[in-house]
């Protein structure tokens, strides 16, 4: 009896650990719009999909200079996919937290007065993603980055190749 139970045991956790080296995992790029400068932003991401309703996507996305101020954002989110349809298009709420370091470039009477502040905050948004292909998906995303002195939204479209 013990040896069925431990046979048993033996094969679950194979069957688990399989489909966990099965999981979806996806590399693209982003680019879109932060409110925090009214400017651009680009960045990468990375997502890992642990089951069909929970993957963790760290990212980083640039903010271009405007009106002085640049940054960089360092995220991680988890993000919960839903899908819709025939199971080429998914929705996902998502939440996460945010390292953001941003630069402002000031000068103030022949002065420079340029101040870089790094903070540490939450996101909160959503997404939608399409499957082109079984290898090639793109995506609309909106948050909201929590961050004291730097509440903003990023809104950005991308494209990744799912592997």
């Amino acid at each position: 009896m013990l040896r069925r139970v431990a046979l048993t045991l033996t094969l679950l956790i194979a069957i688990a650990a399989s489909a966990t080296q099965r999981s979806e995992k996806t590399l693209g790029l982003a680019g879109g719009f932060n409110t925090a400068n009214d400017g651009a932003v680009a960045g990468v991401f990375f997502q890992y999909s642990f089951s069909s309703h929970f993957r963790l996507a760290p990212s980083a996305d640039y903010v271009f200079r405007h009106r002085g101020i640049d940054g960089l954002h360092v995220n991680l989110n988890c993000q919960f996919p839903i899908g819709v349809g025939s199971g080429r298009f998914d929705v996902y709420p998502l939440v996460g937290l945010n390292l953001m370091s941003m630069y402002d470039h000031s000068i103030v009477e022949t002065e420079d007065v340029s101040s870089r502040r790094t903070r540490l905050g939450l996101n909160i948004g959503g997404g939608c993603e399409c499957y082109c292909t079984s290898s090639l998906k793109i995506f609309a995303e909106g948050k909201f980055n929590w961050v004291k002195d730097f509440n903003s939204g990023v809104f950005t479209v991308g494209i990744g190749y799912v592997f």
